[in-house]
């Protein structure tokens, strides 16, 4: 169980590498990030969310206070789920904006 626990933990850590670090905000991204993406990899996770999904909800948390937030990631490394709604990316790494993408594989 806990092999378990650390390789989740290294999996997320190697994840947010693709999420730098940055202003109070992105910052913010990052510490939602981690606990959602922990939950949604161990065995009572509800739902089989891809680290795109956790991404996305993790933006949406910190849009709540900050709304003209522009969010850094790697756009190779999130790439589309298997749902078809991925996070697409409008503008080059420095200025990202997160569109979501309904109905496109």
């Amino acid at each position: 169980m806990l092999s378990r626990l650390k390789e989740i933990r290294e999996q997320v850590k190697k994840e947010l590498e693709h999420i730098p670090r940055g202003n109070l905000p992105q910052n913010e991204l990052r510490m939602y990030y981690w606990p959602l993406r922990m939950n949604s990899l161990g065995k009572k996770a509800k739902s089989n969310e891809t680290k795109e999904d956790i991404l996305r909800r993790s933006i949406d948390s910190v849009k709540k206070d900050h709304p003209d937030f522009v969010p850094q990631f790697d756009k190779d490394f999130f790439k589309s789920d298997n749902h078809g709604q991925g996070i697409e990316v409008s503008e080059p790494m420095d200025e990202i904006r997160i569109q979501r993408k309904e109905g496109k594989s």
